[in-house]
């Protein structure tokens, strides 16, 4: 049962710790208090966040040592709890590099570079997050 939280929450899945600061410092001055904000330094532990919080987006790197963002990917995809849980990639790759990826997993919702913080990160992310992932599935649901 994925863990109950007011605000939306954003699971970012990135092993540098500068590129994460950067987040963490784009959302606490322009959304602050209003998200919950979890990061997981590669792909096995961002499933496994993912899987118990049940995020209402992903921001997701993709070169990543050990477990990338595609063993993410793959494993949300066979997940039917996590599989439309929006993903955006998050990634210094261009735009050709990983466009092939884009297209095999439906999930993937936009390509943000992150060259482009913090315009773009916040032009992206938020839409995802004022609708509330969660809070829509469960009135979809009844619940």
């Amino acid at each position: 049962m994925p863990v109950s939280s007011p605000k939306p929450t954003l699971l970012v899945i990135e092993d540098n710790a500068v590129t994460i600061a950067t987040v963490r410092k784009v959302i606490k001055s322009n959304r602050g208090a209003a998200i919950e904000l979890i990061t997981c330094k590669n792909g096995k532990e961002g499933i496994e966040a993912a899987r118990r919080l049940k995020p209402d987006l992903v921001l997701l790197d993709l070169v990543m040592p050990d477990f990338n963002g595609e063993y993410f990917l793959r494993e949300q995809a066979r997940d039917p709890d996590l599989a439309d849980v929006p993903v955006l990639l998050f990634t210094g790759l261009t735009v050709f590099e990983v466009s092939h990826i884009q297209v095999a997993y439906p999930a993937i919702k936009a390509i943000v570079q992150k060259r482009t913080i913090p315009t773009k990160l916040l032009e992206e992310i938020s839409p995802f997050l004022k609708s509330g992932y969660r809070a829509r599935i469960q009135s979809e649901q009844g619940g």
